[in-house]
């Protein structure tokens, strides 16, 4: 009888915690091919990292998102003396183990790190030349100029938000696509296409890099020549965007492996 006792205030106890919360969550879904990939390399379907965001509290929110960009996934920009890709040969890590680090921070560009799974991310993640690979890859299929913005946007370090546009105005117009907003018990779900995993192959532990979500964005960047790096600022985000109150602090998350042994 006590052992039922615990168990049931044990699960009314993480019922309670969890509905007060907001999930990040990441799962792998299968799904038929565009034209592109088909022509290109014959696969019928191929796998997406779906994210869903959901508002479990009693409010109305919004919030900087962990993981955003134009939908595609935004690599480490690649080394100066990078290869292009080579449909003829295509990278194999059919043995590989990898950690995928999805960089949630407060910069106007998300981005990712792909490590080997043995190593401690560090700065050993710019090491790894798979990240170059990926990127090309990824630039090769889509062949479109966004991914030329996304590069070019990378050599600035993505110190982009502008402090001008961090007000009610600019965080629901031009910059909403960077936030989420939901209502009591609403989700939002986003997919990224995972295809340059699919021709690598390989496991791959997706992971968020921090579960906390920021309450500011860094802003209007400037090079310091005498310090050598780049100077930013701290911006805080407005309390409310309408009815939307800004959420911080920690999410409710998970990892995802996809493991491709084709």
């Amino acid at each position: 009888m006590k052992i039922k006792l615990i168990v049931c205030f044990l699960s009314f106890f993480y019922l309670s915690v969890y509905s007060q919360c907001v999930s990040v969550e990441m799962s792998i879904d299968w799904k038929n091919s565009s034209k592109v990939y088909k022509d290109s390399f014959g696969t019928q379907c191929i796998p997406f990292l779906k994210v869903t965001y959901r508002n479990n509290t009693q409010d109305s929110i919004y919030f900087l998102k962990p993981i955003r960009n134009d939908g595609s996934i935004n690599f480490l920009s690649p080394t100066i003396d990078n290869k292009k890709f080579n449909k003829q040969k295509i990278p194999d890590y059919l043995n590989c183990k990898f950690q995928v680090l999805l960089f949630n921070n407060p910069y106007s560009n998300w981005s990712c790190g792909i490590i080997s799974d043995s190593l401690i991310h560090n700065d050993s993640i710019e090491r790894e030349k798979i990240n170059d690979e990926m990127f090309d890859t990824y630039k090769y299929i889509w062949n479109i100029s966004k991914i030329d913005e996304v590069e070019s946007r990378n050599t600035k370090l993505s110190f982009d938000f502008n402090s001008k546009d961090i007000n009610e105005n600019g965080i629901s117009t031009k910059l909403r696509e960077q936030f989420c907003f939901l209502k009591p018990d609403e989700i939002e779900v986003v997919e990224f296409s995972l295809i340059g995993f699919w021709l690598f192959k390989g496991v791959y532990t997706f992971t968020i890099s921090t579960t906390t979500l920021f309450n500011f964005v860094y802003t209007d960047p400037n090079w310091s020549s005498s310090l050598n790096k780049w100077i930013f600022d701290k911006t805080q985000l407005p309390n409310k965007v309408s009815k939307y109150k800004l959420y911080c602090g920690e999410v409710c998350t998970n990892s995802i492996i996809l493991s491709i042994n084709k």
